[in-house]
């Protein structure tokens, strides 16, 4: 983050006590080491089975985000802002790719019995 980031931390009870929802934004763009930070801190979320099979598409292109104000019912915030973030999932890549995307804590002695948990509760599921 940058030291003005940084500085304005705040502690999650903070955070939530004073959220607010914005609707105008500055043109200023977002720099690419707070959008690093967001996207690594986001990844690391909990989910279930630990497989995170979120993925992050980061939005800039003006076009795009015109296309995304209409899939929201027409809020102006979305073109407008510097950089949108749109968050999806992808279990058929997770469930395709577990070794890959298993949580890297997983101790090894325990990743095989992990997989077949996850493919016993998510493998006949439609996508």
């Amino acid at each position: 983050m940058t030291e003005t980031t940084r500085a304005n931390a705040l502690s999650v009870p903070e955070a939530i006590a004073t959220r607010r929802s914005i609707r105008k934004y500055t043109d200023q763009a977002v720099p690419q080491q707070d959008l690093d930070t967001i996207l690594q801190l986001a990844g690391l979320a909990p989910s279930a089975w630990n497989i995170q099979p979120w993925r992050f598409a980061v939005v800039t292109n003006p076009e795009v985000k015109a296309q995304l104000k209409a899939a929201a019912y027409g809020q102006g915030q979305v073109e407008s802002a510097p950089v949108v973030l749109v968050v999806y999932s992808d279990m058929q890549h997770a469930l395709a790719n577990l070794e890959d995307v298993i949580h890297p804590g997983v101790p090894a002695e325990q990743r095989a019995g992990s997989i077949e948990g996850i493919l016993g509760a998510f493998a006949n599921q439609t996508p």
